[in-house]
């Protein structure tokens, strides 16, 4: 049996076998394809998202050099531009009082709020002193760009970034601060923007001015100290 077994032929030694060749150039390739495919989608999709909005020219009815410029979707209605121009100047008494009209020679004729923009790009507005930016954020607009702010703040890739500034400079030290400011400056330029404000340092403050008075709501309460423990502040 000792001979039989001297006998065998030895076992090659087991390999873990590797990729095929061709196996593993088809599925780069397929990875490539894939990723030029999820471009293009991403692409069209913002040249989509850039086909269904206009911009729309909003004049003061007596003040003509007064106007403003606001972007609103294609399908818009008379009364959705007003709120966009509402919320672009911080404005509640435009809601209020404002009424967008055309002119017809020396007099005014008024939209109905259910009519649709269609292929008009210029509305002249009436009720309303002047086409200033305001100072005070309406509480459902603030709501809603304190909600926006926090889940940008919540997201994997910015909650790294962060851990890592503090794990490098200690959370009480003056240079993490400055360095948050800069990490969050990069969501906030992309979002307040579409509250009216500038998306730079001017932009915060003015945001954090437009946000006093407002501490009566507890849902504002809410997102305010949610904002700062996502901000470890």
């Amino acid at each position: 049996r000792l001979e039989a077994r001297a006998g065998r032929p030895a076992r090659a030694a087991t390999q873990t076998p590797g990729p095929e060749p061709c196996r593993t150039r088809l599925l780069c390739e397929r990875r490539r394809g894939g990723v030029a495919m999820a471009g293009q989608s991403a692409a069209s999709l913002a040249g989509e998202q850039r086909a269904d909005t206009v911009q729309v020219t909003i004049k003061h009815a007596v003040n003509k050099n007064e106007s403003v410029e606001i972007a609103v979707p294609r399908s818009s209605t008379v009364q959705g531009v007003l709120e966009a121009l509402a919320a672009t100047l911080r404005r509640d008494d435009i809601l209020k009082s404002g009424r967008l009209v055309t002119s017809s020679g020396q007099a005014f004729l008024g939209l109905r709020p259910t009519e649709k923009l269609g292929k008009r790009r210029e509305c002249l507005l009436l009720g309303v002193k002047d086409l200033t930016v305001g100072s005070a954020l309406p509480l459902k607009k603030a709501l809603a760009l304190q909600q926006e702010l926090n889940a940008a703040f919540m997201e994997e890739e910015f909650q790294r970034e962060l851990l890592e500034l503090e794990w490098t400079y200690g959370r009480d030290t003056g240079q993490f601060a400055v360095e948050r400011s800069i990490l969050t400056l990069k969501v906030q330029s992309r979002i307040l923007p579409k509250y009216g404000f500038e998306g730079n340092d001017r932009g915060v403050r003015d945001m954090v001015q437009s946000l006093n008075g407002l501490n009566h709501s507890p849902e504002f309460q809410r997102n305010y100290w949610a904002s700062r423990l996502l901000l470890r502040v």
